[in-house]
């Protein structure tokens, strides 16, 4: 096979994993099938149909007549497809309805060997506003997926209260459903999404918003056309469609394109912005139809004040369901011409009912002050929806809710049997801060600066009493503007988590595991505790790690296999947790950043001070004993007096080499690191390219690097799956991407071959320290008390292990 055809099978790969992993999510958000006029009722809350001609509904049945997918394999889909374009724009232009249809099959990508990653994909039909010239399928208000029997429906003889149970066609037939959603809801900023399937001579419909995937029974659609027409006329008169109507596109006023135009060129030149010429997602689309006018409120309550976006969002979520967060670089529309635009970062996202809003947070983290160091600056946030009773920026898992706790009987108390559905609200955040996002660094002393300065803003938010519990790669950002920040080169953002200690409840809101999965403290994951400073200091060490080993050319050691940083990652953050366990304990010392001995050293420290929360106290009291025992030197004394002479040297041993990581040990650390010589050239140093890679539970073999550095040139994916899934949200595993090498790396290591393992394999979760303990081998920072692995290992020489460490290394 060609470098080029296995280039397309590994995104092709990706790809139908994608699928699958969507799948799945909408499958744990399904709710029905529901009886038309119901499901109708929740599609179009307080509206009505106006009422239809039979003439027009005899000509309708008459057109679907025609239809019929269960034709040859000589037939054209795109025929069958035009049979149903044409009944339905018989009914828009009949009727009035501001609806254009078209056929998107004839464009269907070709599987091989031309297959993309980021190739058309495209359902059979798609619905679109009239007035829409831009042709893309995805800011259709609708799509319309064909199927040739009834048989083929996902959903085919389901109903509630039944286990899914689909063979191989109906899942590869859901899938496609739902990527089709997930395409439609990242192109596009939307409040629900609205679908028909045809299945044969049987119809379902189909409704998607952040709370849920509602699905319609089936029916047959020829002899009963009246829920088509009531679906279409609901999609054109209804709420735009469910496109976001307090969102306008695209720019078509000359001065603010400008605008625009100068702005955006101003935040490349601030390192704001990606440089050179605009790329849109999707292709095609150029920096005018990408932006998007959005009107505010005013912070002091008088005239809206109105903003137009820097293009596409900087960073958009990668689940339809949850917050669906999506964040604009934005520049204000100033009534006068006095000096330059402000510009300002906006968030949309979808927050839940029963939470303070994000504003509300700023405003206790705050404590009566207008910023504090290390925390992004707050503008103002407004709820989207008008009023309790909106429908279009309130999702349905409140209607949902209600409906289901009227049929639970009454001894179903539990919060999971009555809000099955989260309960979300449209809210949208005003910062004044501009950050970068981590993973865009133009150099590793900058990203560390960042990091420092951000863990100065953790400890200033703990000072006032506040907990952030949700530190990850996406929460921490770069300071484009590092003298608007009080000098600060990093901040943090998305306190939606924190919790004021000083508020009655805490304790019982800290037992709440939060955060994003890959970043969260181990601990947290092993008994329900209580959620303290240090298991935030944690998540910044794994946030540290993730974006080094991506996108740094750098090398960790794992089974006695030298792997790349991607392959390390999908090893590490696999679902399995002792693959973190044993990096911590192990690996990390491994570790080597390519002409970064600072850098190296720095993470190194980081993970030594780490690993002093992870003591086996059994085993220090053991080694307690031990070292009492050497100093009695066989005198007899009594068993009381042992047990206390033991105590006070366990609680020695503690206070020695236990609970080590606090704000001021990772911040000297830290510093310690930026003061050494030895750092890259800034001109060389930035984020290095990217390069997709299999998911942990595929065997990756790396052939050569010159092959990794031809790849690298060809493969520039966004940092997207490692951002937030709250823990109640579905958790997508992240995409793997590893950092293209310098040249001079590769000349180094002309030949480097290494194997990920699946973690269900007798090599993979654990198999690494029960491997050495049982073979007697120590790893050699074990041996010598001051051997030079050993001052790698930790700060001031500090040795770590949670596992069997020889008596020396915790005996000075």
């Amino acid at each position: 096979m060609s470098q080029d055809e296995d280039s397309c099978k590994s995104s092709e790969e990706e790809y139908v994993d994608r699928c699958h992993d969507v799948g799945i999510e909408a499958v744990k958000h399904v709710h029905g099938p529901m009886d038309i006029d119901r499901f109708i009722g929740y599609c179009f809350p307080n509206w009505s149909a106006p009422g239809v001609p039979n003439a027009t509904i005899n000509q309708f049945r008459a057109c679907l007549k025609n239809i019929n997918p269960r034709v040859s394999k000589s037939t054209k889909l795109a025929k069958i497809c035009s049979y149903i374009d044409k009944a339905f724009t018989h009914v828009c232009t009949n009727e009035n309805l501001p609806l254009q249809f078209r056929v998107s099959a004839g464009g269907r990508r070709r599987r091989r060997p031309q297959f993309r990653l980021d190739d058309p994909i495209e359902p059979e039909l798609v619905i679109l506003q009239s007035n829409e010239q831009y042709d893309h399928w995805e800011r259709s208000l609708a799509f319309i997926q064909v199927k040739a029997t009834e048989k083929a429906d996902p959903l085919y003889e389901y109903d509630i209260g039944m286990k899914f149970e689909m063979n191989f066609e109906q899942v590869n037939n859901w899938t496609q459903i739902q990527e089709y959603a997930f395409t439609a809801f990242r192109s596009v900023p939307r409040c629900f999404l609205l679908a028909i399937g045809i299945f044969g001579d049987m119809a379902r419909l189909f409704r998607w918003d952040r709370s849920s995937v509602l699905v319609s029974r089936s029916f047959p659609y020829k002899t009963q056309p009246e829920p088509l027409l009531e679906f279409v006329m609901g999609l054109a008169l209804y709420a735009n469609g469910g496109i976001d109507p307090t969102l306008t596109a695209p720019i078509v006023l000359e001065a603010e394109r400008d605008l625009v135009d100068k702005a955006y060129r101003k935040g490349q030149e601030d390192n704001r912005l990606p440089p050179g010429s605009y790329q849109s997602d999707p292709p095609g689309r150029c920096l005018m139809q990408s932006s998007i006018r959005i009107s505010v409120p005013s912070a002091t309550g008088g005239v809206p004040d109105t903003y137009v976006t820097l293009g596409q969002p900087l960073f958009c979520s990668q689940s339809i369901f949850g917050r669906g967060t999506r964040v604009w670089i934005a520049t204000k529309i100033c009534r006068t011409d006095d000096g330059d635009a402000p510009t300002v970062m906006i968030k949309d996202y979808w927050r839940e009912s029963h939470r303070w809003t994000e504003g509300d947070v700023y405003r206790m983290i705050y404590r009566g002050r207008t910023k504090i160091f290390g925390v992004a600056r707050f503008s103002h946030d407004y709820d989207v929806a008008g009023s309790p009773n909106d429908t279009v920026h309130r999702s349905s898992g409140a209607r949902l809710n209600k409906e289901i706790a009227e049929f639970l009987p009454p001894q179903a108390e539990s919060q999971e049997d009555r809000k099955r559905f989260k309960e979300l609200v449209h809210h949208r955040v005003i910062l004044l801060s501009l950050g970068i996002p981590l993973w865009c660094f133009k150099s590793t002393k900058i990203l560390l600066e960042a990091i420092r300065d951000a863990i100065i803003g953790h400890n200033n938010m703990c000072e006032q009493g506040v907990l952030h519990r949700d530190i990850s790669t996406s929460n921490i950002m770069i300071s484009a503007d590092v003298k608007a920040e009080d000098g600060a080169k990093g901040f943090l953002i998305d306190p939606e988590y924190v919790v004021d200690l000083r508020a009655p409840g805490a304790e019982d809101l800290l037992r709440n595991l939060t955060g994003t999965s890959q970043y969260t403290a181990m601990a947290l994951f092993r008994a329900k505790v209580q959620h303290d400073k240090w298991h935030d200091l944690e998540s910044f060490f794994w946030v540290v790690v993730e974006v080094v080993l991506k996108h740094t050319a750098c090398f960790v050691t794992i089974d006695q296999k030298r792997l790349w940083g991607a392959q390390a990652v999908a090893f590490i953050f696999a679902a399995d947790l002792s693959h973190r366990e044993t990096f911590l304990d192990r690996h990390v010392l491994t570790l080597t950043v390519s002409n970064n001995e600072p850098l190296t050293k720095c993470i190194k420290n980081f993970a030594a001070l780490v690993a002093t929360h992870y003591r086996d106290a059994h085993f220090i009291r053991d080694i307690a004993f031990a070292y009492v025992t050497m100093r009695l030197d066989g005198k007899v004394i009594s068993q009381n007096e042992m047990d206390q002479m033991v105590e006070v040297e366990s609680n020695r041993l503690i206070s020695e080499f236990c609970y080590k990581l606090t704000h001021a040990a990772i911040i000297s650390t830290i510093e310690d690191a930026l003061n050494t010589e030895g750092w890259p050239d800034e001109e060389h140093d930035g984020a290095a390219p990217l390069i997709p890679l299999k998911s942990p539970e595929f065997t990756i073999t790396l052939r050569t690097l010159p092959t990794v550095k031809r790849h690298a040139a060809k493969a520039s994916l966004s940092e997207s799956n490692s951002k937030k899934s709250k823990a109640g949200d579905t958790v997508n595993e992240p995409e793997t991407e590893a950092a293209a090498p310098p040249t001079d790396q590769v000349t180094s290591q002309p030949n480097i071959s290494a194997a990920v393992v699946s973690s269900s394999s007798p090599q993979a979760a654990g198999a690494h320290t029960s491997d050495a303990e049982e073979s007697g081998h120590v790893p050699q920072r074990f041996k010598r008390k001051a051997s030079s692995a050993e001052e790698d290992a930790g700060a001031g020489g500090r040795p770590f292990c949670t596992k069997q460490p020889r008596l020396s290394t915790l005996i000075p």
